[in-house]
């Protein structure tokens, strides 16, 4: 009599797991990855995951835009209340295996001259009073300008 609260005991104890596993690939690949906050490893990479719902995915490459994006990762139908009650007591391991892409995109090239005019005019804008007459005599001010 005392052996079926045992025998219960051990399939709760033995058998109540799930394996849960993503792998996340980007378009070019090589890409870093970043879930959560959380550095990955470069794409193709493949990592355990414990929770479901809304993630932050963060992709960077050199000469690619940084590509920042929240994506919903639902469970399967066998992991969702109340069939998960069901499954952690079977002595087969629930397994979910997600495959999430992402396209980079590439940088655009920089007009250098247009970023110069950019810059400059940002300068004289921070510029104090004191600065813009040196700069009318053609000296330079003795100090970079105010932030």
């Amino acid at each position: 009599m005392r052996r079926a609260p045992m025998a219960l005991l051990l399939v709760v104890v033995l058998f109540g797991c799930a394996e849960r596993k993503m792998t996340v690939t980007s378009d070019p690949p090589g890409a870093l990855v970043f879930v959560d906050g959380v550095e990955k490893g470069i794409t193709p990479v493949t990592f355990p995951f414990n929770f479901y719902g809304g993630r932050r995915f963060v992709l960077k490459r050199d000469g690619y835009q940084t590509l920042e994006e929240i994506r919903t990762i639902q469970p399967p139908l066998h992991m969702r209340f109340p069939l998960d009650t069901i499954t952690d007591l079977t002595p087969i391991p629930g397994r979910d295996h997600k495959h999430l892409h992402f396209e980079l995109k590439k940088l655009e090239d920089v007009d250098k001259e247009a970023l110069l005019k950019r810059a400059e005019a940002f300068r004289e804008r921070t510029w104090s009073e004191a600065d813009l007459r040196l700069k009318k005599l053609g000296k330079k001010p003795p100090h970079p300008p105010r932030p």
